[in-house]
């Protein structure tokens, strides 16, 4: 894997920047949990918002098909003169 003395200098300089790197990974890894749940929290705000404008449709249309039973009624109406 490594031969001689540059490459196992190459391999400890390696080493020593993952080591480095682990704060700024935490950092990164803290940062995605964070927007990864604020996306979970406006998906679920989305879908309550789509849930509540999905009943208001529902009640609507029932109120339609409610008027709908007996379209004659109220359509015409008698007059004398």
């Amino acid at each position: 894997m490594c031969t001689g003395p540059i490459g196992i200098w190459r391999y400890i300089a390696t080493a020593q920047e993952v080591l480095m790197d682990i704060p700024a990974l935490s950092m990164a890894l803290s940062q995605n949990k964070v927007l990864n749940d604020f996306g979970v929290a406006m998906l679920s705000k989305s879908l309550d918002t789509m849930e509540s404008a999905g009943e208001a449709l529902v009640s609507t249309i029932d109120s339609a098909a409610e008027l709908s039973v007996n379209p004659n009624v109220g359509a015409n109406f008698d007059i004398r003169i």
